[in-house]
């Protein structure tokens, strides 16, 4: 897609309403300035100009950071929509940064009553700045069709202005920078927890039971070992040992702890012959 050279800046609903003369409007123009230029000049179009898939906002901000004129087209419309008023406040700020003040074309396209009366743009400074400079009244033409001859002198006379301004211009226009973007540093590399330790010299906490006393993680836990772990059912069972005629039947699946209830039941005081008998 070729780089804009003009950026159209208007509401859909005007566009709509007119059944598209403002795209009409915009295709006149952009042959016209190439006939009196000899080179192709595209005006950037929302509906136009912007791809399945890319984004809308970004797609509008690279428009208008590369055009060389904005086209407002001035409605009431217009100076109600929040978008087309900063498509407008964003590029004077480029016109002024660049030291120009010829880069702005307005077309009156419908009549606004804030540009007529002063007194109803006193508040309002973009209006204000759009009331200052020389605009293209397009206001009867709207209803004219493009092949009559009232219609085509104007857009002529659209072209001669934009060749004229164009001549104006350097070879080559600066584009607004962005911030360089600093690198993204490198994560370091985590350092084994021995290793920290080491370096921080920060000593590690010594280990609260005896290594030697560390029992094997599988097999029958010793009654009176540290890493026993009384649990309910135990206290069930113990309760129940000690009367006569109990059969008890401990079920669970492996590495339950089984082995080590049955060694516990040998500590019981009451009837522990009955008990190894029933346990061997």
């Amino acid at each position: 897609m070729d780089q804009p050279r003009a950026f159209m800046s208007y509401t859909r609903f005007d566009d709509q309403h007119d059944g598209g003369h403002l795209t009409s409007l915009r295709e006149s123009l952009s042959n016209a300035v190439q006939a009196a230029t000899g080179e192709p000049f595209p005006i950037f179009q929302d509906i136009a100009d912007i791809e399945w898939g890319q984004q809308f906002a970004e797609r509008i901000t690279e428009a208008l950071n590369t055009a060389l004129f904005l086209i407002p087209i001035i409605t009431p419309s217009f100076l109600k929509s929040a978008y087309c008023r900063e498509e407008l406040q964003q590029f004077l700020q480029r016109e002024a940064d660049l030291g120009r003040s010829d880069l702005v074309l307005p077309i009156y396209y419908m009549e606004c009553p804030e540009l007529e009366d002063p007194a109803r743009r006193t508040d309002d400074e973009l209006v204000q700045t759009l009331a200052a400079r020389q605009r293209i009244d397009w206001r009867e033409l709207r209803f004219e069709a493009f092949d009559a001859r009232e219609v085509r002198k104007t857009i002529s006379a659209m072209a001669m202005q934009i060749r004229d301004a164009l001549e104006r211009l350097p070879p080559v226009m600066p584009t607004p920078q962005t911030e360089p973007q600093a690198e993204p540093q490198a994560e370091p590399q985590a350092e084994p927890l021995q290793e920290r330790a080491v370096n921080a010299r920060v000593d590690l906490p010594e280990p609260s039971v005896d290594g030697a006393a560390l029992e094997p993680p599988e097999g029958t836990m010793r009654p009176d070992s540290p890493f026993y772990v009384e649990r309910r059912g135990d206290q069930a069972v113990l309760a129940e040992i000690g009367l006569s005629g109990r059969t008890f039947t401990i079920k669970g699946p492996r590495q339950v702890g089984r082995s080590s209830i049955c060694a516990n039941f040998r500590t019981f005081p009451t009837s522990r012959s009955d008990i190894d008998g029933l346990l061997r």
